[in-house]
């Protein structure tokens, strides 16, 4: 079976209220925390910081370098997690770890996306303009 559900209508809306209040939310959601994590982070992390400051100065990341690969990180995982929730969408459906390991591209998918995250921390952080984590 392809299709669960007939094919929409031309007056029907195919992106549907439950589906904007999920856009809307998780949008609101993540600016809250990237904001949070750019006005706080140096304070929270402990990150010497100077706005005025280039990312990187003599090959070595600055305040402002670390920061942003913060809130870098903190936004691939969110999109990842929003992956997670946004498979179930529904006016009381909050169970998002149902059937979870039942799709496979999912899986892969969110595999993939870890790996690259850390094949460019790791060995690409220059290229990829991000500071290591461990600093």
């Amino acid at each position: 079976m392809i299709l669960k559900d007939a094919p929409f209508t031309e007056d029907q809306n195919i992106i549907s209220k439950e589906m904007w209040r999920q856009i809307l939310c998780i949008a609101a959601y993540q600016v809250v925390v990237l904001v949070a994590i750019l006005v706080t982070g140096a304070f929270t992390f402990n990150i010497d910081l100077n706005y005025l400051d280039e990312r990187i100065e003599n090959s070595e990341f600055t305040g402002k370098g670390k920061l942003f690969t913060l809130m870098f990180y903190t936004f691939i995982f969110m999109q990842l997690f929003n992956q997670w929730i946004s498979r179930r969408i529904g006016v009381r459906d909050f169970k998002i770890f149902f059937n979870f390991g039942r799709s496979r591209n999912l899986m892969l998918t969110q595999l993939a996306v870890f790996g690259a995250l850390v094949v460019c921390n790791v060995f690409l952080n220059r290229l990829s303009g991000v500071a290591p984590l461990t600093q």
